[in-house]
């Protein structure tokens, strides 16, 4: 690159700082994703009443620049006082992985791109469903789901192959299940909260 100024190739020597940039922030993004691995295992992340639609905003706004740049149409149905006790970086390490695929694979054939996130309360707990209309992930790889360094459209969009096994990871940490459904038209991820895991309106307001 010095050689390169020296020349007058500023063309190049843009190009090369602008790879340089790409390079470092793929580091950045699979250091951070290593970290947010491990701290399933952190003892100290303690459980505490966490509003699910609060914590659905939180997530969006995390993840505002990929939804913006995606044209991801995020729907939301949460009733405003459904809440758990859980641990918050667990159920937010989740949402935002789930999030961030849908926004990162969409489907650029379909004319409008959308994820939906739903709750609601049942006679196990808390269900959450996460539905997209997006590429979807291969029959074949279903299987592989939630393994490490997985990727299954490599072509699409970067990415480490960590953010499903975070997911899986963080859900076994919270003692929840999950199962999903997933072709060419979509991918839908439903998530079950165990009932020990459901607050009170009375402890969510009292977090706030």
């Amino acid at each position: 690159m010095i050689l390169d100024i020296s020349d007058g190739k500023l063309e190049e020597v843009k190009e090369n700082t602008n790879r340089i940039k790409h390079q470092m922030k793929k580091l950045q993004s699979f250091v951070e994703e290593l970290l947010n691995l491990a701290r399933a295992d952190l003892a100290e992340d303690k459980e505490a009443a966490v509003n699910l639609k609060s914590l659905v905003e939180e997530v969006t706004d995390n993840q505002k620049e990929i939804i913006a740049r995606s044209g991801l149409l995020v729907t939301v149905d949460i009733p405003s006082s459904l809440c758990i006790q859980v641990t918050k970086i667990s159920i937010f390490q989740i949402l935002d992985n789930l999030v961030s695929n849908a926004a990162k694979y969409v489907n650029r054939e379909t004319k409008h791109s959308t994820i939906k996130i739903i709750c609601s309360e049942n006679e196990s707990g808390v269900l959450l469903e996460i539905s997209d209309n997006g590429v979807g992930i291969p029959q074949e790889e279903h299987k592989n789901v939630g393994k490490l360094f997985k990727r299954f459209h490599p072509h699409l969009a970067y990415g480490s192959g960590l953010g499903l096994a975070i997911v899986y990871k963080h859900l076994r940490a919270i003692n929840a299940t999950i199962d999903f459904n997933s072709d060419n038209a979509g991918t839908s991820f439903r998530i079950q909260l165990p009932l020990e895991g459901t607050a009170s309106k009375r402890a969510c307001d009292a977090s706030e």
